[in-house]
């Protein structure tokens, strides 16, 4: 793939750099994992136990409380970051969060030297992925930035979703962010008031992974934020690229609308997902 957005490929983007905190309680850094506008991950092992390896996020303390409540709350999901402990550094005035290490790498970056996985793989990862947002869902949790480099994947092709920083419980709250991904955000998100539910915009990120899964393309992507939010407010996808199968079209553009957006149920019970004379996969689960 090439590095123009403008083809709609998925592309690496620059990392910015991150102050590191040198306050990591009884754990000590193997390496960087990744490097966000929210914070900085790390692998890590405990000083008294370094055979086994955690993931350390560290973020700014003011911003910490949502997060950790959140994975707190989803302690024994499966699919999910699984929360281990945390400690806040005084000297940074910074919050470290420890989770259980997932191996794998990002999606973005499986898709990145492998290119489009072939259908039955989407078909399987999609299934996970929608599957672990319904709990995430009936928890009352709602992500707001999925996307291929919040979801780990392994070589069995099982799926983690990460980094719930932007995570909230939207019934505890009448307060609405525009945030989340650019190329992966809902209409509503960007609209001039933001306004929205919250399970249906998740909804719409997973749309966009699973375009990304089959074709190895974005559906929403130009270098000027302006005419991308405008693609996203009316749209407009290409559903002629290769790899694009028509129950597949038929999905995703149930997904990438302003009303009536298909559910996650509705998602598991599709013709793409349970064919017909199959029984509803969603159902028999």
């Amino acid at each position: 793939m090439g590095n123009s957005h403008s083809e709609s490929d998925i592309t690496t983007p620059p990392s910015p750099e991150h102050k590191r905190c040198d306050c990591y309680g009884n754990y000590t850094i193997v390496r960087e994992l990744s490097s966000g506008g929210f914070g900085l991950t790390m692998l890590t092992n405990r000083q008294d136990d370094p055979s086994k390896e955690y993931t350390l996020k560290i973020i700014p303390h003011q911003q910490d409380a949502d997060e950790i409540k959140i994975i707190q709350a989803l302690r024994g999901e499966l699919g999910v970051t699984q929360y281990v402990e945390h400690f806040y550094c005084t000297t940074h005035n910074k919050t470290s969060i420890v989770t259980e290490y997932v191996p794998g790498k990002e999606l973005f970056q499986y898709i990145i030297d492998n290119g489009a996985l072939t259908e039955d793989q989407c078909k399987d990862v999609f299934k996970q992925l929608c599957t672990i947002m319904d709990s995430v869902h009936i928890k009352g949790i709602v992500h707001r930035d999925l996307k291929t480099e919040n979801i780990l994947i392994n070589d069995q092709l099982k799926v983690t979703i990460i980094d719930w920083g932007l995570a909230f419980f939207p019934k505890q709250t009448e307060k609405r962010r525009s945030c989340g991904s650019p190329y992966y955000v809902a209409p509503e998100v960007i609209s001039s008031i933001p306004c929205y539910n919250g399970p249906e915009i998740d909804v719409w990120s997973l749309g966009v992974v699973l375009y990304a899964m089959l074709t190895a393309k974005l559906p929403f992507n130009d270098d000027n934020i302006n005419k991308l939010f405008k693609n996203i407010k009316s749209c407009k996808v290409d559903y002629e690229r290769k790899g694009l199968a028509e129950d597949a079209i038929v999905l995703l553009q149930s997904i990438f609308v302003l009303v009536d957006r298909s559910t996650l149920a509705d998602i598991l019970c599709s013709e793409w997902i349970s064919p017909p004379n199959s029984g509803c996969w969603y159902l028999e689960s």
